[in-house]
């Protein structure tokens, strides 16, 4: 047999073993933990794929080119007989390569990968085959002339450093694979992280550090930094509470803001946390506010993972809860998420602005574990400073130099910043500046109302009467602003109207809402915007005044100044945003973008009611019956209000009930109004007890958790079985089998839940069979609230349970 005949069937060999052995390779890598044998089998192909190419080399050397007749002749023959170990290895390479192929090139399907398609058995017996196959070449290259040797010998050595190239490749993909998994893992886990923490529903100051930021002249604060008290809370190897204290109007503050912007600066060495306090937004002065917040800071910046660190707030979560109001599960969340960082650190400023002081005083104590740091700003109340006797502490009303200093700072930055005032008298500027630190007595915002007051002045003579009548006191400068208010007959229906919306507001209003806002007139159908200022800046001058309502009690001063009380100012506010929901030309009233005002009217108008607590509705029944009215006439102007002005999809979504409840009038008293206000509302409208074609009011009752109203609406005889309304898709649907005590065992708190069916069971000898299937299949009942609703319900309850048992949704052990 000839060396080009051999050479022909020793390529086909080595191009059969190659893909033989890739094949079996890829197995091996799918697998991660083939057997033995395999990997034998995998071995022993590489190997004859080698020692065939040695084979080809010599078959390739010994035949005659073009330019050389002296070569020595190979016989083949003894390899190429039909017995002989290249015709049967070839036989036994193709069909192993023909059991490893798929249809689609040779590449194993998914499904395939995981199937082997060989017994132990036929393994062994390929492995062996090739092994007699290899001996006999062996024998056959030993007997070949010694010229190839060293020939051969690096054509295998080339050989070798190949398969080493590819398996060095394998490998690299293979650890590629690994840690594309394991990025994909993290993301998957960073994304439900982030899930968690939007469900918090953080409370962002950003923007209020930011304004009082800016309050802060250049320079100014630095000697905190300097104070021993300071150094030694920051540098200790131990966490512990500073609180810093003074009087209202001192700056507190624009210090906070200081120690959060010192720290900013600071990251490698601390995690920051920080929270404003603020009686002009409602909820920032809730504690369970506080802690939700700065709980998802700490959580936010963590670099580890912690969802396994918080179960019961992924399973709440995962459960469709609301987030925890809880202090005492707040305060132990709050103390593991600041455990995720070495050195964490907790900026709270106007503690005394809390509603619920004495509780957040309380947990404030408990996070004072000794890792971590606290720095905490409020007026010197008596609760506080009591809380807090023999913990670390600075007085501003001590501070008096490094205060004075600061304010002389910042009285000269303003006169020779303000238009008007850097054009006097250098004498005069002496002569204000020495004065006001004089009788500033620490209070920046006192002596920020004075030079307000100056700049104001037309003459010399006006602004030498302001220096020699100054107020004596920060309450008796915002009698004077509010005096001098009154007296502007052009100015003070404008301020007026802005002062309660820009105090009353459940959240910051901008300018343009202000502008839109001042205009609305109760029960009018349209707006005269010849009522309204004539621009922003003129607004803005004539309620410039209203910049000192920053503390509680100022708010209450100028409310009572202009004879408003807060429960009247909500029912205001509530009466001028539905005004405003039902303006004919509502449509056309747009602001840059969207309109931001009719935004705040649909998301918050409503909840002003909330806080009404007087006995007189102030015609707020008779505008709601009106709304009521103007959604079922005008159905595409509201659709278009929900889904086509408010700024977000989420904000249409959640205020989609405006136009799916089946009795918006009734959806709004069980959502938003004290009873005091429902139960005048049942007196005034007796017929919607059991009345035809009306809805049944226990279902709002269960729905918003109003127990005592479902107690009220009992022991006025409703019937509990009155057929409802249920919402299908973007209408309400009729449904005869519906009844208010469907969704009441799935309320999702247990304890809700509970009530509700016992006031039921209390009225009635049976349930019926779905307020059992409610309850026993809610996610927190457990084996023994089982027991508790069998012994309760006794045979009725027994019969479901065992219809369960059968087959149902609960199981035998639960």
């Amino acid at each position: 047999m000839d060396g080009v005949s051999a050479a022909a069937t020793l390529v086909q060999l080595v191009q059969v073993a190659g893909q033989a052995s890739l094949a079996i390779y890829r197995y091996a890598i799918t697998v991660q933990k083939a057997d033995n044998s395999r990997v034998q089998l995998l071995e022993e192909v590489q190997s004859f794929e080698r020692l065939s190419s040695a084979v080809l080399t010599v078959a390739q050397m010994g035949t005659p080119s073009a330019t050389s007749t002296s070569h020595t002749p190979v016989d083949f023959s003894c390899l190429m007989a039909p017995d002989g170990p290249l015709k049967i290895s070839l036989k036994v390479m193709t069909e192993l390569l023909g059991s490893l192929k798929t249809k689609g090139g040779g590449k194993m399907k998914r499904a395939e990968k995981l199937i082997w398609p060989f017994r132990e058995k036929d393994i062994t017996e390929m492995v062996s085959v090739l092994r007699r196959c290899k001996a006999d070449i062996n024998i056959f290259l030993s007997g070949e002339s010694l010229k190839y040797v060293q020939q051969v010998g690096r054509v295998v050595d080339e050989s070798e450093q190949r398969h080493a190239r590819v398996e060095h490749i394998a490998s690299k993909i293979l650890r590629e694979q690994e840690i594309q998994k394991q990025e994909l893992a993290n993301a998957a886990q960073t994304a439900e992280e982030g899930a968690v923490v939007a469900w918090l529903k953080p409370f962002d100051c950003t923007n209020k550090h930011d304004a009082t930021r800016k309050l802060r002249q250049d320079k100014t604060c630095r000697w905190l930094f300097f104070e021993k008290v300071f150094l030694d809370w920051r540098y200790s190897a131990s966490g512990n509470i500073l609180w810093l204290d003074g009087k209202p109007g001192a700056g507190k503050s624009v210090i906070a803001s200081a120690v959060i912007e010192e720290f900013e600066q600071h990251r490698a060495d601390f995690v920051l946390a920080y929270f404003y306090c603020d009686f002009r937004q409602a909820r920032t002065t809730s504690a369970a506010e506080v802690l939700r917040s700065l709980l998802a800071q700490f959580l936010r910046q963590s670099k580890s993972r912690w969802l396994s660190q918080f179960p019961g707030l992924v399973e709440r979560k995962a459960r469709g809860s609301d987030p925890p109001d809880d202090l005492d599960l707040l305060c132990i969340c709050l103390l593991h998420a600041s455990a995720l960082h070495t050195r964490p650190l907790v900026v709270i400023d106007a503690l005394d602005e809390c509603a619920d002081l004495q509780d957040i005083l309380d947990v404030l104590l408990r996070l004072n574990d000794g890792r971590l740091r606290l720095f905490l700003t409020s007026r010197t109340e008596q609760i506080i400073k009591e809380m807090f006797v023999g913990l670390p502490s600075i007085s501003l009303n001590e501070m008096i130099d490094s205060v004075e200093d600061d304010m002389q700072l910042h009285i000269s930055k303003e006169l020779g910043s303000r238009r008007k005032l850097k054009a006097l008298e250098v004498g005069l500027k002496a002569e204000i500046s020495d004065l006001l630190l004089k009788k500033a007595d620490g209070m920046f915002r006192w002596v920020q109302c004075q030079l307000d007051a100056i700049d104001r002045c037309r003459s010399l003579a006006q602004i030498r009467e302001v220096l020699r009548s100054l107020p004596k006191s920060l309450y008796e400068t915002y009698e004077r602003i509010l005096v001098a208010i009154d007296d502007r007959e052009f100015d003070k229906e404008i301020v007026q109207r802005s002062l309660l919306w820009l105090v009353t507001a459940l959240r910051p209003l901008t300018i343009s809402q202000v502008m839109e806002a001042v205009r609305i007139e109760p029960g009018q159908s349209t707006i005269d915007d010849d009522t309204g200022p004539m621009s922003e800046v003129d607004l803005i001058e004539a309620c410039s005044s209203l910049e000192y309502l920053t503390h509680q009690q100022a708010v209450n001063t100028a409310l009572r100044a202009f004879r408003i009380s807060m429960p009247a100012a909500h029912r205001q506010m509530a009466l001028l945003s539905i005004t405003y929901i039902l303006l004919d030309d509502v449509y056309f009233r747009f602001m840059p973008g969207y309109n931001a005002l009719l935004q705040y009217c649909v998301e918050l108008g409503f909840v002003h009611i909330r806080h009404v607590d007087h006995d007189d509705d102030g015609g707020l029944l008779q505008t709601l019956e009106m709304l009521a009215q103007q959604i079922t006439e005008q159905p595409s102007k509201f659709h278009g209000i929900v889904y086509g002005f408010l700024a977000k999809p989420n904000d249409a979504v959640m205020c989609d009930w405006l136009i799916n409840s089946p009795d918006i009038v009734l959806d709004i008293m069980f959502r938003y109004a004290p009873d005091w206000l429902v139960k005048s509302y049942l007196d005034r409208y007796p017929g919607v007890i059991n009345g035809e074609n009306v809805e049944n009011p226990l279902k709002y009752a269960i729905q918003f958790r109003r127990f005592d109203l479902a107690k009220e609406l009992l022991a006025r005889g409703q019937d509990l079985f009155q057929p409802s309304t249920v919402v299908v898709g973007h209408g309400a649907t009729k449904l005869e089998e519906f009844n208010p005590l469907i969704p009441a065992p799935g309320l999702s708190t247990w304890e809700a839940a509970e009530c509700f069916r016992e006031l039921f069971l209390s009225h009635m000898t049976t349930l019926p069979p779905y307020v059992f299937h409610g309850a026993l299949s809610h996610p927190s009942c457990t084996g023994a609230s089982v027991q508790r609703i069998l012994q309760q319900f006794r045979t009725a309850a027994l019969s479901i349970y065992q219809g369960y048992l059968s087959g149902e949704r609960l199981s035998p052990e639960h």
